[in-house]
């Protein structure tokens, strides 16, 4: 019973470089991609998707296999492909913003990181939603919801079609992103491992020390707040605030990065005054080709308000940021305590990970007395004073082991926060903490993964001073972030949705099989059983559509209820499991232990029906090409025309049932289309799913709790 709550698992040969922990979450990769020509591997950091992915290209019956992946990482994907002898097309992300996809036939596309395609407003997105088409496709992130749900949703879309869980009552996967609570089917597509610290991880523990400002450092973040606060910077006050959000997010970083920032800021008013003297106004497109490369204001730039005629920046203020630089300077030459406060961390042995947000910061931190430290940001690498490569920078802490001669600390910008193998490291250390929930796993990540000698890896947080976190809330919007995922379940903390299920089901070593009927001696009367929903195919479908492996769930019915709730029924199962041996019930029992089901069944079964046959939301566009394709079958059927009825049919049948992103693309396109461009179309439209048939249940088990009988048993009855 416990079993057939998991999705199906393919019955392939695994490649002999996966590990054992590996192998269930390859076999469900495998059985959704035949299933619904998609998924998403969603296991955490560190646990070898790529290996996964890798092992699916070995198996899957294609002409090759493209792995689109950041740019970043493309070497290292071409050297783990070329090492375990898997012949692979390794794409940029970058190629594909731009609009370059590769030639050739594919049978499998594999997209690493695949949270970089969770807006479906960019290029990139649009691009490789057209070419994937529906090429069966296979998603990999640690952290595919960024900021809201919908983010999950949009990238299995690449993948799958709206509709595809309709079998399971989920009418759409892009509605279900507005929901508080993931559908239990979602497991079938995203595919989620046991979380860090479970028996059969071979991540290392993470353990968290958080290090709060110290006294001087709250000082000076005061008084420099104070400064701050004396600014008028802009008349329009939501560019103020902005504009001061700025300058409190690098006074977080470091007192370097804070009179960095000043100093350019100091530089655009003296343009603005410029500006004002020759009577004109300093444009919102003018200020953001000013900042172009700057990286503090740039990314806020995009976000201001579009005014009418320009916008006013308050000039007044360079004599205040000239007092305001003047303290900086002082302070610097004291020395930066929060830096002060990282310098131990630096010369005690242990190799670390230390990020950081702002270059300014890279540079003070690698310009610590004593130490040799190395260095990585977005355009440069070295050690110390001396530039060097970035992949021999690398090299130093991608090996396990601890070369003769390398520096232990290596400083980085969220560069390498995603992907990278640095395994060698014993502690990631957030010198500064990310907007994103998502951003500080993926710099965890980096050290706690598979493949580390380390049995645990110490995360150290820099808590910014009280007065920081009042004016960034930096701490609020990471445990907000945080918590949309675990809520969606997502991540190592998360249990909720299909997670539970693939966790109670590995808690029950498989054995013989004794029947689908059995007595349970418990405290409490019920029946607890299992209920699996195919849905059938007609007999024209049938051999060209894989078999349904249905979707399943427990039921613990009780004297006067019924629930599925994830608690009661593993408490069922367990204590199933676990009582004493007990008589197989006889004919009569089982009889009116059905009569007690068969109402609770019913209800199951409305409930997968409505959303089975529950409309797919259409987008306006998409409902007017089914206006258009019903005018041109009314057409055709006055005309006779028997080959226009019949591809106009096709068409129809295809813009209302769901489609996947690049389908969804290719009816807005159509929907706008000229009439002969339109009907050039129907004859390359995919094929769509086959039509809904009828519903067929069956019991994966029934366990009869007889109450009472324990106590009976104890005290010497039969």
């Amino acid at each position: 019973m416990a079993r057939a709550l998991v999705p199906d698992e393919a019955d392939v040969p695994v490649p002999g470089f996966l590990r054992n922990q590996q192998h269930s979450t390859f076999r469900r990769a495998v059985a959704a991609l035949r299933r619904f020509r998609g998924a998403l591997i969603a296991e955490p950091v560190g646990t070898g998707k790529t290996y996964i992915a890798l092992a699916l290209a070995v198996v899957w019956p294609s002409p090759g296999t493209v792995c689109f992946v950041p740019a970043s990482l493309r070497r290292q994907w071409v050297a783990i492909a070329e090492g375990i002898g898997v012949p692979v097309v390794v794409w940029s992300h970058a190629l594909v913003s731009r609009g370059r996809l590769p030639p050739g036939r594919f049978g499998l596309a594999i997209v690493d990181e695949s949270h970089h395609y969770r807006n479906p407003a960019i290029h990139r997105y649009r691009h490789l939603a057209r070419w994937l088409g529906r090429r069966p496709t296979l998603l990999l992130t640690a952290t595919p919801i960024v900021n809201r749900p919908a983010d999950l949703f949009h990238q299995l879309l690449l993948a799958v079609r709206d509709d595809a869980l309709r079998g399971a009552g989920l009418p759409s996967l892009r509605a279900s992103g507005a929901v508080a609570a993931p559908h239990p089917a979602l497991g079938h597509l995203v595919i989620a491992a046991a979380p860090v610290g479970a028996p059969d991880s071979d991540r290392p523990d993470t353990r968290i020390r958080r290090l709060p400002a110290g006294h001087e450092e709250c000082t000076i973040a005061d008084e420099i707040g104070r400064e701050l606060g004396k600014l008028r910077l802009a008349t329009h006050r939501a560019i103020a605030d902005l504009l001061r959000g700025v300058f409190w997010r690098a006074l977080g970083s470091s007192l370097a990065a804070l009179r960095a920032t000043v100093v350019q800021y100091r530089h655009l008013l003296l343009h603005a005054r410029d500006a004002t003297a020759c009577h004109r106004r300093v444009s919102r497109r003018a200020l953001r080709a000013f900042l172009a490369g700057a990286e503090a204001q740039l990314v806020l730039w995009p976000m201001l308000p579009d005014l009418e005629g320009g916008i006013d920046l308050t000039t007044e203020d360079v004599e205040r940021l000239d007092a305001l630089l003047h303290r900086l300077d002082h302070h610097l030459h004291r020395g930066d305590p929060k830096l002060i406060r990282l310098i131990p961390f630096i010369n005690d042995g242990a190799p670390s990970l230390v990020f950081v947000n702002f270059v300014e910061t890279l540079h003070a931190v690698r310009h610590v007395p004593g130490a040799a430290v190395a260095w990585c940001s977005g355009n440069a690498a070295g050690i110390g004073s001396l530039r060097r490569p970035r992949e021999e920078v690398l090299g130093a802490f991608a090996a396990p082991t601890v070369p003769k001669v390398a520096p232990t600390t290596l400083v980085t910008t969220d560069v390498l926060a995603e992907g990278l193998n640095l395994q060698r490291a014993s502690r990631v250390v957030h010198f500064d903490l990310p907007w994103t929930a998502v951003r500080l796993a993926q710099r965890n990540g980096r050290a706690a993964r598979s493949g580390s000698r380390h049995a645990c890896i110490e995360v150290v947080r820099f808590e910014p001073p009280p007065a920081v976190e009042a004016a960034v809330r930096g701490e609020a919007i990471l445990a907000r972030k945080a918590e949309v995922s675990r809520r969606m379940g997502i991540g190592d903390a998360a249990q909720v949705a299909w997670r539970w299920r693939s966790a109670l089901a590995a808690a029950f070593t498989p054995g013989a099989r004794r029947g689908h009927v059995a007595r349970v001696l418990a405290s409490e009367s019920g029946i607890l059983f299992g209920a699996i929903m195919h849905e059938q195919r007609s007999a024209s479908t049938r051999d060209r559509t894989p078999p349904d492996a249905g979707f399943g769930t427990v039921v613990w019915l009780g004297e006067e209820d019924w629930t599925e709730d994830p608690r009661a029924v593993s408490a069922r199962l367990f204590e199933a499991s676990c009582g004493p041996p007990a008589p197989v019930p006889d004919r009569s029992e089982v009889d009116a232990a059905l009569v007690r089901v068969a109402p609770v069944l019913r209800v199951l079964v409305r409930r997968w029906a409505s959303g089975r046959w529950a409309a797919t939301p259409r987008s306006p566009l998409a409902r007017r090409l089914l206006c258009r394709l019903r005018a041109l079958a009314v057409r055709a059927a006055r005309m006779r025309d028997t080959a226009l009825l019949t591809a106009v049919d096709t068409g129809l049948q295809f813009a209302a049932a769901g489609h996947t992103a690049g389908e969804e693309l290719l009816v807005e396109t159509m929907a706008v289309a000229e009439d002969g461009e339109l009907l050039r179309g129907l004859n390359r439209l995919p094929a769509v799913d086959p039509a809904r048939g009828g519903v067929r249940i069956e019991l994966s088990g029934l366990l009869l709790f007889d109450g009472g009988r324990v106590a009976d048993l104890e005290h010497g009855g039969d």
